[in-house]
């Protein structure tokens, strides 16, 4: 229910950003809806775009993107 209702906010508001993510491991995929700010992720777009560090508070965290997931969009 309180997943529900998140959702339904984010729904509400204003201008998202989506961004796809990929785990380390390659298995899985996970599109976040962000919808304000901070992230809650720090980016290195050296090689490949990869997260290189998180904030324990943000909406990155709350959808469980941490440190080596890859930015696929």
């Amino acid at each position: 229910v309180k997943q529900a209702k998140k959702e339904a906010e984010k729904s509400n508001l204003g201008p998202k950003l989506l961004i796809t993510f990929k785990s380390p491991d390659g298995r899985d995929n996970k599109t976040v809806t962000f919808t304000k700010r901070p992230l809650g992720v720090s980016c290195s777009m050296d090689s490949m775009p990869i997260v290189v560090g998180e904030k324990p508070v943000g909406e990155a965290a709350e959808a469980g993107i941490a440190e080596g997931w890859i930015l696929c969009q």
